[in-house]
């Protein structure tokens, strides 16, 4: 009778060699493919939360949402009339890139007991964490302004986007100040965003989520959906994609002395002054 061949010691370890090979291998390709598909999902929010800004629109006499209103003396931010009117689900207003740093390094309270709860907020109009969500709004030139004693009055309405492939409404969101220069993966997002870059101290940016803190998506007045790397990473990245011509969401400094048609900011209707100013 023959006797069956065993494995030596050597050819066993040959041959977790080659497997431990093949994962490394294969893991980065995976790792990526997950990236894509979650700046895949984010997108789609975005699509689905332009969407909800038009319908508000169309049943509000063609006025787009207030980036805040007074009611009680609090604010009652757009992320609140967008959500409680139906417009958009909460969870449309979860960026699963940021969703995906803030499980690995520890979800921060208000994400997971507010976004992630669709309940939470419905009754409190004022609740901080309608002021905490991942997509901020192009709030100086999309969205209508309360006046009060700083700002004044300023209606926005949807016909006055005259190119409106060409003006952006939403995107991945970092608040002023926060952890953007210390620690860019627990960066919480703001309701509003400004139109051109602005230092960590002094406002809230579009901030690149995805490939690694390269790329932000946003959303345009049309509807339509758009991705932009930028060279560097997170508040690099974000520098980049603000200054650089020819970024989708090319944001330089505008007023009525500093005119640039290639911003892709403003509404293209000949205004170049900020909302509430």
């Amino acid at each position: 009778m023959r006797k069956r061949r065993l494995f030596t010691l050597i050819e066993l370890l040959i041959v977790v060699a080659v497997i431990s090979i093949l994962i490394s291998l294969l893991l980065p390709g995976l790792a990526k493919a997950r990236e894509h598909a979650r700046s895949a999902s984010c997108r789609n929010n975005l699509r689905q939360v332009v969407t909800g800004w038009i319908l508000y629109a169309s049943d509000f006499n063609d006025v787009c949402p207030f980036r805040f209103t007074t009611v009680n003396s609090k604010s009652v931010f757009w992320t609140y009339r967008l959500c409680s009117g139906k417009y958009i689900q909460k969870k449309s207003m979860i960026c699963p890139a940021r969703n995906h740093y803030f499980q690995n390094d520890g979800s921060p309270t208000y994400y997971g007991n507010f976004w992630k709860n669709p309940g939470s907020g419905m009754t409190e109009p004022s609740s901080s964490g309608w002021q905490v969500p991942d997509y901020g709004i192009n709030h100086y030139f999309a969205s209508s302004v309360e006046g009060n004693g700083s700002q004044k009055e300023t209606i926005i309405r949807m016909h006055q986007f005259q190119k409106p492939s060409r003006t952006v409404v939403f995107l991945d969101s970092a608040a002023s100040g926060g952890t953007r220069e210390t620690d860019p993966l627990q960066v919480k997002g703001g309701p509003n965003i400004n139109n051109s870059y602005a230092i960590p101290s002094n406002g809230p940016i579009l901030w690149p989520l995805h490939d690694s803190g390269r790329e932000v998506n946003g959303s345009f007045a049309d509807g339509h959906v758009a991705s932009q790397k930028g060279h560097g990473t997170w508040e690099i990245a974000a520098q980049d994609i603000y200054r650089n011509p020819g970024s989708a969401f090319y944001g330089p400094s505008v007023d009525d002395s500093r005119k640039d048609d290639a911003s892709c900011w403003i509404r293209h209707d000949g205004i170049y002054r900020k909302s509430g100013y």
